[in-house]
């Protein structure tokens, strides 16, 4: 059995929050992994906490970074997977939960010659009850939702709070666009999708396990009208930095269509 690199960020999330998430990593199933946490807000109280989450096939490696951002941590997770010499490496945000068989499903399809980078299917876990325009497909997107069924399906990009890279396939396009993702805190995104798009130009494959499930909490600042204001401009921000035009993953539904009118103005 190969081993993998499993890595996740923080900025400043709780120590209660990301608790969750390295937890569910230590019940993944069939697979040896390190999972390698750099960590923007380092506690060394917090680390020391980590290391007894270790299992026979889950290893925790804690590494204080500098508060730099999203896209530069996940950068420095593929220089760790170089020089140790491992091609697979799954991502998941710290402010999820993955199911036993998240890693094992993800690693499974990237041992596929031509499959460069899988997504996960994502489901929420609300802190408390959603707004009503939160069955919008447009809306679920911002929250970094996925749900395409439990299928394992060809697909033009992938959703970050859960999904994996063949470094060794991917070659000189394993990298972040360290001007693209979350940095200092704000909303900001697109990295995902610029790799994607690296990936597709050069005729490489990009899959959704179904499978391959990840419950994304989506914390009671979230469930705000304001803040879906913010993840809409800076969804907007983002796209125009890539250059890019809106790309949904699903036909837009009824609500979706009353939705445009106020996006637009945030967008």
């Amino acid at each position: 059995m190969n081993k993998i690199i499993i890595t996740l960020t923080r900025y400043q999330e709780s120590n209660d929050l990301v608790y969750q998430t390295l937890e569910s990593l230590s019940k993944q199933k069939n697979i040896m992994a390190d999972v390698v946490f750099f960590d923007q807000n380092f506690d060394q109280e917090y680390a020391h906490k980590i290391q007894k989450l270790n299992t026979d096939n889950i290893r925790f490696i804690t590494t204080k970074t500098k508060p730099e951002g999203l896209s530069k941590a996940r950068n420095l997770a593929i220089e760790y997977c170089k020089d140790k010499n491992i091609n697979i490496l799954l991502y998941i945000d710290s402010d999820a939960i993955a199911d036993p068989n998240w890693a094992y499903e993800l690693s499974k399809e990237l041992n596929n010659e031509q499959t460069a980078i899988t997504g996960s299917r994502i489901i929420p876990k609300w802190s408390k009850k959603p707004l009503y325009v939160s069955k919008s497909s447009i809306v679920k997107e911002q929250y970094s939702l996925l749900d395409l069924g439990q299928e394992t399906l060809q697909t033009k990009k992938v959703v970050g709070a859960g999904f994996g890279i063949n470094i060794k396939i991917l070659g000189k396009d394993a990298f972040f666009g360290e001007n693209f993702g979350r940095k200092n805190g704000n909303l900001l995104g697109g990295e995902e999708t610029d790799l994607c798009k690296r990936a597709i130009e050069k005729n490489l494959n990009i899959k959704y396990c179904g499978k391959s499930l990840i419950e994304h909490i989506i914390l009671p600042e979230r469930i705000k009208y304001s803040w879906i204001k913010k993840r809409f401009y800076a969804a907007g921000y983002s796209r125009n930095q890539r250059k890019g035009s809106p790309d949904p993953f699903s036909k837009p539904k009824f609500i979706d269509y009353l939705l445009i009118l106020p996006i637009i103005p945030f967008y």
